[in-house]
This record gives C-alpha cells, sequence and structure tokens, in this order.
C-alpha cells in the first residue's frame, strides 16, 4: 500500500479528525505506512495516532508535546520530506492548502487528493477567511489529482459552485459496527450512572455546542413535542452543560415531565447510545453525519433534519424536518415516541442490518485504499 500524508486542521473532536484517526490506524494496521500532519496539534487524535505509531507533526501545539513531535513549519517540512510520501490527503479546506503548501516547500512528487467533507448551506456564516480559501480552492480545483465527499450533496454543491467535478468522487464515512450495537447491558450501566430511569424515553444528542449543530433547536422542539411524562433528553458534547448560558436558558422552558441529562464530552459515545431510544440530529448543515450511522448500528430510530445526506443515512427508521424548524422537529419527535416500542424496534433492527451493509468502517476503509492506490501506485 502506498505511504500517504493526512493533514488535517487539527480540529479536536470534528468528524474528520475521527474519520481521519479511524482510517490512519486501520490502513496502519494493515500495512500501509502514514503519517498525520496538522495545523494545530495535541490532543486525542494525536494520542491515538502515536500511540499506533503514526508519526505527527504540527505548526503549533494546543499543549505541550509528550514526546518526540515536530513543531513549527520548518520541522513540519523536514518530516514530511522524510517520510517520503507517495500520496498525499488534505482533509478540509485548510488541510488541502496546507497540503499542497507541504508538497511544494518539500518538494514531494506524489498526487494530492481533496477530502471535502461538508456541504455549502451555510456557507455565508463561514468566516470571511474560509470563505475566501473556498473561492481559491475552486479556482485550483482542476489541479487536484482527486476530490472525495463524503455526501452526495456535497459533491452536487462544491461541484455548483464550480470546482472540477472530473475527478470527483463520493466515500461516504464508515463506524465500528461491532462497537455499536444494541447493548442491554451497557443501557442499565449508563442509566443508572446518569440517574434515568427504565420507564423513560430518552432521545439521544452528541455533538459539541455549535449553532450550526442546533442544540437549541432540539431543545425548543422537545418543549412543544408533547413527549410521554418522564422522558430525557440526553444531550452530550464539549460545552454541553449547565455552564452554557444560552442553553441553560432554553432548558428553563422545557415543561416539569421532560428532564435534560447532560453529562458533557464523553468518549463512551457507542455505550451513551445504549441509553437512548431514539436519536435526533437537529444540524442546520452536515456532510455525511456519522452520529446518524452510529446510532443507527446501536439499533435507534432516528429524527434527521434535511442536511447533507442525513435523510438518506436515516433508512426509514424514523422521521424527518426541516432544518431550523423547531416545530416540525417537535412534530417529528411527537410522532416517533407515540409509536409501539415493538414498531420501533422492528425500524431500528432493519436500519442496522442496512447500516453494517452500508456504512461499516471495513467498507470505508478498502474505498480509500482503492483510491489511494489508484493514485500512487506502490513500486513493484
Amino acid at each position: 500500500l502506498p505511504r500517504t500524508l493526512h493533514v488535517s486542521s487539527g480540529r479536536e473532536g470534528g468528524g474528520a479528525e475521527m474519520a481521519l484517526q479511524r482510517l490512519g490506524l486501520r490502513t496502519t494496521a494493515a500495512g500501509q505506512p502514514a503519517m498525520v500532519a496538522a495545523m494545530l496539534g495535541g490532543g486525542r487524535v494525536e494520542d491515538a495516532l502515536l500511540e499506533a505509531g503514526i508519526p505527527v507533526a504540527s505548526l503549533r501545539r494546543r499543549r505541550p508535546a509528550p514526546g518526540p513531535v515536530a513543531n513549527g513549519l520548518a520541522a513540519l517540512v523536514a518530516q514530511c520530506r522524510r517520510f517520503g510520501p507517495q500520496g498525499v490527503m488534505g482533509w478540509m479546506y485548510h488541510g488541502i492548502a496546507l497540503g499542497h503548501l507541504l508538497r511544494s516547500l518539500g518538494r514531494i512528487a506524489a498526487p494530492v487528493a481533496w477530502n471535502v467533507r461538508c456541504t455549502l448551506d451555510d456557507s455565508e456564516t463561514l468566516p470571511p477567511s474560509t470563505r475566501l480559501l473556498i473561492r481559491a480552492l475552486r479556482s485550483g480545483s482542476p489541479r487536484a489529482d482527486a476530490i472525495v465527499y463524503n455526501s452526495e450533496l456535497g459533491r452536487s454543491q462544491h461541484a455548483g459552485f464550480g470546482f472540477d467535478d472530473r475527478r470527483a468522487r463520493v466515500l461516504p464515512n464508515g463506524g465500528d459496527v461491532a462497537e455499536y450495537r444494541p447493548d442491554p447491558e451497557r443501557r442499565r450501566l449508563v442509566r443508572a450512572e446518569l440517574g434515568i430511569p427504565e420507564s423513560s424515553f430518552v432521545i439521544g444528542h452528541v455533538a459539541r455546542f455549535h449553532a450550526m449543530k442546533g442544540q437549541l433547536d432540539l431543545v425548543a422542539a422537545a418543549a412543544r413535542a408533547g413527549l410521554p411524562a418522564g422522558s430525557t433528553l440526553l444531550m452530550v458534547g464539549r460545552d454541553v452543560g449547565p455552564g452554557n448560558a444560552p442553553l441553560a436558558a432554553a432548558l428553563a422552558a422545557l415543561p416539569g415531565n421532560l428532564r435534560a441529562v447532560m453529562p458533557g464530552e464523553r468518549r463512551d459515545v457507542a455505550a451513551i447510545m445504549n441509553a437512548c431510544d431514539a436519536y435526533c440530529l437537529s444540524s442546520t448543515t452536515e456532510g455525511f453525519p456519522n452520529v446518524v450511522a452510529e446510532a443507527l448500528a446501536s439499533g435507534l430510530p432516528c429524527v434527521v433534519t434535511d442536511v447533507g445526506d442525513a435523510p438518506r443515512r436515516g433508512e426509514g427508521s424514523g422521521r424527518g424536518a426541516p432544518r431550523s424548524s423547531p416545530a416540525a422537529l417537535g412534530a417529528a419527535l411527537r410522532e416517533l415516541a407515540a409509536e409501539t416500542a415493538a414498531r420501533r424496534a422492528a425500524a431500528a433492527e432493519a436500519a442496522r442490518g442496512r447500516a453494517v451493509e452500508r456504512y461499516s468502517l471495513e467498507r470505508m476503509v478498502d474505498g480509500y485504499a482503492a483510491l489511494l492506490r489508484e493514485l500512487a501506485p506502490p513500486p513493484e
């Protein structure tokens, strides 16, 4: 397998970083040498990569390096050149730009693949510098050796914006369907830990707090949904908690028969999923939301907003709603909660089967491995 340099922004906790981590760990274990270069180093993803023997270098760091990790542009270029990649993959807009810079400064003769992992639904809310970068990449897109999207909508929107579509392809995300699976014991343990009664109808939501993740829409939807008495919103993610003033203000409007449990950021998301009866994606923009596939693999029916490939990912297990519409989202939650447990279970079981078939980590890894071999075949 070709030696691959993955270049990322290094933003901790994002779907792109988690997909990169999963891909890097699996391909390295399969004999494909990999290196990661990041704009911002440090954090859990870097720790996992280093533990697996994958070299990491960064322009700057969020905390001191635990070992021999390159830092700064000169060190970054030197380490990338020593690695000798046969292919470069830039993740997201900033990673794509940095990947081209490293190839140029390091005089690396290797093809560059772009990995675009979002849609342009809310592009007007992006920082001006990011919007300028997207326009620059549009002009430079004919020079990409391949452009990978993780959603059909992401591809069509970028092509409509002017990105070269001749070398584009869609490679959906994949999750660990052995880890994300129904598990009654994990359900019991997590509910006991969080003080959630077994009788409570629990709606899960996992995301860092951000306007595009729609936590405030979810709370407003739940407040008007007329959910069964004793229902619970289980909201997990960075900055999701009582100290968040906008979220606390929204939660104050919840009716007395509905409670919110917010344990903060968790690493045991598969266990959290098992504590839920349904999952809600309330985002205003997404490409290919990993969390929906993880929820489906965990046997949860889903209510999803019409963003990215999320409706496609719902796989008929739940309901859909327009983005930024708490009223419609609340109605969808109410309809799902009103279904019998047997009907929800049957739909979710079928959805898990499709998630295992279409969105497994193995399927994703195979797709990327085939692409990298195609771009940079290893020497005989």
